[in-house]
């Protein structure tokens, strides 16, 4: 009675997924009383590959974890080739591709035993799909077309349906479009004749990818939507986030921005929820493509270094799985070669190498596309001459982006006007003249360092452009106010934030207020400082209001504000750290150069220093000759 159940709940797990999670729930119970730990094995394998297609990864993970331990103990291990074949999909599905392989493969070489074709088929199916993954197109038709064989051979319209859909995927990602358009219409037509709802859902998400791509955004959406209701029926959740993030783009080239934002907000929720791995890296980029179209690049570049992160990971698991298990790859060319096919003979380092070096670019495109995003949101060259004419600004990222960064604003940018803050003279002239400039240091430094600089960016902004506020300390205030609320928005408890110099110039009257960095100003030979709040804008125990200093300048002062970046860099004779004490003297001795001058001999300095050590931190100087 318990094996046929099983045969029943196998049979129709893609069919009536409801059922056969119910009937493999019922062997369960039942198996548990009798005490037969193989029975019980397989209803929990059969009960993970439901989890899987509804998202629900973790209780699938549980199941299957469960099915390990008692498979262990079995003296015949029934079933255990499917344990493989749905641990290898749930690793897919989270985008671990080194695991999936190594089960699906385990799986392949149980059931080639057993000579069942319909399973080795789904074993080639998998594989197709792992081999696409890796950009290795050749290989991926290779495994589908003998997936579609043997299913052919078995009868099995449903497994032909499948290879025919894997291989149209795969037609769509190396440009094939009349071959992918020629295999979904036949695979669609299957599904439709069968009453196939999941068959049918996942053959749309193809037809709809492959229209977006063709630019047939109308039809790409049609398809998108039918896929989309069949999906939310089926509660797949990973056809319905795979599908919004198609539509999303498909919205997104078809200029209508808001929908795409809010398709794809959408499916990086429920991603997100679901802990769908493999595609929201996707969406982040979707979304970050998005946003700079419409001009949007603070939004782009938060959404872009999300998706190199993701990406990152995942990429960096398909690289240790090329070089570092060749041993597994030798396994697959082994497996292909006993099923006559040899589909692997040309995984060969040199390939590895290959994709590799072509994975590497990809995220230097990406890591690029972010540095163009950051250097669209600091102040051009052009508004730093017209609004602070005599000075300079001395900026030197560790990484190509970086978590310092530089910020000026005026009064006469801003709509509306601004509320001059008090500690300006009642003398001292208002309006047009008054000029805001600040150097600011986040916690971190490349990609992560960014990360934070633009919701840093962000809050100064919001604090003088949305609240009005000129005032050093009150825009500090409103900062940390800003920043906190942001990062408070998460699950985890994120204590970054930055280290920040401000000071604000109208004309002689200056007022400074800082977060652990100081303001220098240089007067006839001497250096004055004065000291900034011992405090970081962000979340601090012990937090007070920051502290706005006032200061008449005098014709020839000369302001430097800075980041730690220089002082902290290792390097001389002895490897030491420049330290703030050199910094002083440095500055004083080039006092009679130009500013343009002083920038070019306090680099010069820093690299000299520097020699062949590896800079440690983002440098970030700012001079301002009165």
């Amino acid at each position: 009675m318990t094996r046929s159940l099983l045969a029943k709940a196998y049979e129709i797990r893609n069919s009536d997924s409801e059922k056969s999670f119910k009937l493999y729930t019922q062997v369960k119970n039942q198996a548990k009383k009798t005490g037969d730990t193989d029975g019980i094995a397989q209803a929990l394998s059969g009960i993970s590959f439901y989890y899987i297609q509804t998202g629900k990864y973790d209780r699938a993970a549980s199941a299957l974890f469960e099915a390990e331990k008692l498979f262990e103990s079995s003296q015949t291990k029934e079933g255990e080739d499917t344990w493989h074949y749905n641990s290898g999909i749930l690793q897919i599905r989270l985008g671990n591709f080194e695991d999936a392989l190594n089960h699906i493969l385990q799986s392949l070489e149980l059931r080639k035993a057993k000579g069942t074709n319909s399973e080795i088929a789904n074993c080639h199916f998998q594989l197709a799909y792992i081999c696409k993954r890796f950009n290795d197109y050749k290989t991926a038709l290779n495994h589908s077309q003998e997936s579609y064989n043997l299913q052919h051979r078995e009868k099995n319209l449903l497994g032909e349906a499948a290879s025919l859909m894997v291989q149209g995927s795969i037609y769509i990602e190396s440009g094939d479009y009349t071959a992918a358009k020629e295999s979904l219409e036949k695979c669609t037509a299957i599904h439709k004749n069968l009453s196939d709802p999941r068959g049918l859902g996942a053959a749309l998400y193809y037809s709809a990818k492959l229209n977006y791509k063709t630019q047939q955004y109308q039809q790409a959406e049609s398809y998108a939507k039918q896929g989309l209701k069949l999906a939310i029926s089926n509660k797949d959740k990973t056809g319905e986030v795979q599908l919004l993030e198609t539509l999303g783009r498909a919205y997104a080239e078809w200029n209508k921005k808001e929908k795409a934002l809010s398709t794809l907000t959408k499916g990086l929720d429920i991603a997100g929820t679901h802990g769908i791995n493999s595609v929201v890296y996707q969406l982040h980029d979707a979304l970050a493509a998005t946003y700079s179209k419409a001009g949007e690049y603070d939004k782009a570049y938060h959404h872009l270094t999300h998706h190199y992160k993701i990406k990152e990971q995942v990429l960096n698991e398909d690289i240790r799985s090329k070089i570092n298990n060749l041993q597994l790859v030798q396994k697959m060319e082994i497996a292909a070669k006993e099923t006559e096919i040899h589909r692997l003979k040309n995984i060969e380092l040199k390939s590895a190498n290959e994709q590799i070096e072509q994975k590497n670019k990809d995220i230097m495109d990406s890591i690029k596309y972010a540095k163009r995003i950051q250097t669209a949101i600091l102040p051009s060259n052009t508004t730093i001459t017209r609004l602070l004419p005599d000075s300079f600004v001395l900026y030197k990222p560790k990484d190509i982006v970086a978590g310092d960064f530089y910020w000026l604003e005026s009064i006469s940018s801003i709509e509306g006007g601004l509320k001059v803050g008090d500690h300006h003279p009642t003398n001292s002239p208002q309006g047009e003249n008054l000029v805001l400039f600040a150097a600011a240091d986040c916690t971190g430094h490349g990609v992560p360092g960014a990360m934070v600089s633009v919701v840093c960016h962000n809050a100064l902004n919001r604090s003088v452009r949305e609240h009005g506020l000129t005032d050093p300390g009150k825009i500090l205030d409103k900062t940390r106010e800003i920043i906190i609320t942001e990062f408070e928005k998460s699950d985890e408890d994120v204590k970054d934030g930055m280290d920040i110099a401000l000071c604000s110039l109208n004309g002689n009257s200056l007022l400074y207020a800082g977060a652990h960095n100081p303001l220098w100003i240089v007067r006839e030979g001497e250096l004055i400082e004065i000291k900034a709040d011992k405090q970081p804008i962000g979340k601090f125990d012990s937090s007070q209001s920051f502290t706005t200093h006032a200061f008449e300048l005098k014709k020839g002062d000369t302001i430097y504000i800075f980041s730690d970046g220089y002082v902290d860099q290792f390097g001389g004779e002895k490897g030491k750290k420049f330290k703030t004490k050199a910094l002083r003297e440095l500055l004083l001795s080039v006092q009679h150069k130009p500013m343009e001058e002083q920038q070019q001999m306090i680099d010069d300095a820093y690299e000299n220093w520097k020699g062949k050590h590896e800079q440690v931190d983002d440098v970030c100087i700012i001079g301002v000759r009165i």
